[in-house]
């Protein structure tokens, strides 16, 4: 969505953050059995301070596959952490609610129709400004 808008992408704090109390200190309700609190304000530390080289290599061998390759694929969400501009935002949530007034729920749509669905909404509300 952030390259079909000509955003920049920004890895969500709160769903990153989840993934690594999950991975360094336990799921709720189940603690691991060896708590690592260094390494989870490490982690913490170094992606929000958007230093994606140190952060890969912590994780690299202290967590699963699957929350390994979440962060690895997100190398530009995680650089653009610390920038200026980066002021925190709520845009997963603002697009999921967009998209679902528009889909009335439905996720069944091609991606050409999606787009096409978008783009009139955009105009439908860019008419009444």
């Amino acid at each position: 969505m952030a390259k079909l808008l000509g955003g920049y992408y920004i890895l969500d704090k709160f769903h990153a953050f989840s993934y690594l109390w999950k991975s360094f200190v336990g799921k709720r309700g189940k603690k691991k059995e060896s708590t690592d609190w260094n390494k989870y304000i490490d982690t913490s530390i170094n992606f929000a301070n958007g230093n994606y080289n140190q952060f890969i290599n912590i994780l690299e061998n202290n967590v699963d596959k699957k929350t390994f390759n979440y962060f690895k694929n997100n190398n530009q969400g995680i650089v653009n952490q610390n920038k200026d501009w980066n002021i925190g935002c709520s845009a997963e949530s603002d697009v999921y609610h967009f998209l679902k007034s528009c889909t009335n729920g439905a996720k069944i749509y091609n991606y050409q129709t999606l787009n096409n669905m978008l783009i009139a909404k955009a105009n439908y509300l860019n008419k009444r400004i």
